[in-house]
């Protein structure tokens, strides 16, 4: 502990101490380096720009962050605690083209529209601060010759999963949770085969189990993926588009025989850019698009960080997203109401973790390249969600009821599906959730009190 008192939420301030303490960052490649956050009064920009102030005094390190924001007013209030420790605020506004003075070492660019209603009622501008708003930050990073970048994406990018991602998942004997094994497409037999050297399952049983196990395990799954390979050369005359099972994971579920779609970073799904909706997925994969451009063209090092929702202490009293609903309900004893069937399904992080996991991508991340950011073991459906809080609290006397519309697409919700961001290639750079769903909900709603 750094014996400073950041925030008066001592969950805050736990989560701030939690980052400052991590040592799967490389602490010394910021010291007396300038980071650019934009975004800096949302969620996670703010706890980005909080965190490393707090672990620059705590280190000794000199780290100082120039906060881009729109608002001084709200800045002030939000961040005022760290203005005297290396915190600057830069006034400005992403949609137009950037002037900032003196150097930047690194970008964390996370400035976006969030609500989902927006993306419905407020389209062109959805678009236009996604795709207008990173091209000056990139232009920005190309000017300053930064070390490194990082756009904030998000697991929308990837659209309506393909139907070919989906797997079903079985129940396993005697748990309340439910054993999937995973599917992927693969350019090529010998891509599948790379993948599967080394793979580790996500979760404690992984781990648990000892590298005997994982390597039975594997030249188990690594058999199963010949023989799809193969059966796919007779079915195609090709390797294109090769089928392989490989591993597995355990996931929650409210059902036997539900179905999730196992998405990796190449895992990309379809998105109708006729439906207003679309203004922030399609926002955001043309925006990673760009990246992936002045990458190639101009040689900027950035790099693409597609969160999982994140939540967590902190959260503006506004927020209206389902986690914040769902929080209010039972912190006033009041019914959850889904207006929906709620078998959407996707996984969540919670914030320390999609911190660390942006600074790991940031320090370590592949010019050019996009990580999933999601906690695995946290995927749930809405409904499963509302069910577990309801369990988990019962001295709220919170219900679950039902109250669907018949035009739901009136409150921007995404279309209905079932993903499981699989995070393995940023677990490969050092990084791993250690927050699960009961856990971000507690503390969520201890900040909230």
């Amino acid at each position: 502990m750094s014996g400073r008192k950041w925030s008066s939420d001592p969950i805050i301030q736990e989560d701030l101490e939690r980052i400052a303490d991590s040592e799967i960052i490389d602490w010394e490649a910021l010291r007396g380096k300038r980071i650019l956050v934009t975004g800096a009064t949302g969620l996670i920009g703010s706890i980005v720009a909080c965190s490393l102030i707090c672990a620059s005094v705590k280190r000794s390190m000199d780290i100082r962050v120039a906060a881009l924001v729109r608002s001084p007013e709200k800045a002030k209030g939000m961040l005022g605690a760290f203005l005297n420790d290396g915190l600057e605020l830069v006034v400005g506004d992403i949609l137009s083209p950037l002037a900032v003075d003196g150097p930047v070492d690194y970008i964390l660019h996370g400035a976006s529209v969030t609500t989902s209603k927006d993306f419905v009622d407020h389209p062109v501008e959805t678009i236009l601060t996604t795709l207008k708003g990173t091209e000056h930050l990139l232009e920005l990073a190309r000017q300053k010759q930064v070390k490194g970048m990082v756009y904030l994406s998000s697991m929308e990018a990837y659209g309506e999963p393909d139907p070919r991602d989906y797997v079903e998942l079985q129940k396993e004997s005697d748990r309340g949770e439910f054993l999937g094994k995973r599917q992927t497409r693969y350019d090529s037999e010998q891509n599948a085969q790379d993948w599967l050297t080394g793979v580790v399952p996500v979760g404690s049983s992984a781990q648990a189990g000892g590298s005997e196990n994982n390597l039975a395990r594997n030249e188990s799954v690594q058999k199963d993926a010949s023989a799809t390979a193969a059966d796919g050369n007779a079915q195609t005359g090709s390797t294109q588009a090769k089928r392989a099972q490989i591993g597995s994971t355990e996931i929650r579920s409210t059902q036997p025989g539900h179905k999730a779609a196992i998405l990796r970073e190449t895992n990309y799904g379809y998105i109708d850019p006729l439906k207003v909706r679309s203004s922030y997925s399609e926002g955001k994969r043309m925006a990673e698009g760009l990246c992936a451009a002045y990458a190639q063209e101009y040689h900027v090092p950035v790099k693409v960080a597609r969160l999982a929702q994140t939540f967590g202490a902190g959260i503006p009293k506004t927020e209206n997203r389902v986690f914040a609903q769902f929080a209010h309900s039972i912190m006033e004893g009041t019914d959850i109401v889904l207006h929906t069937d709620g078998s959407k399904a996707h996984c969540y992080c919670y914030t320390t973790d999609a911190v660390l996991g942006l600074l790991t991508i940031l320090l370590r991340g592949e010019n050019g390249e996009a990580y999933n950011v999601s906690n695995e073991e946290t995927y749930s459906t809405i409904r499963g969600m509302a069910e577990m809080l309801v369990e988990k609290y019962p001295q709220s006397g919170s219900s679950l009821v039902f109250d669907i519309p018949e035009d739901a697409n009136q409150y921007g919700y995404a279309p209905t599906s079932q993903m499981l961001i699989c995070s393995e290639k940023l677990r490969k750079l050092g990084w791993k959730a250690q927050v699960g769903l009961p856990e971000m909900f507690e503390r969520l709603m201890r900040s909230m009190e």
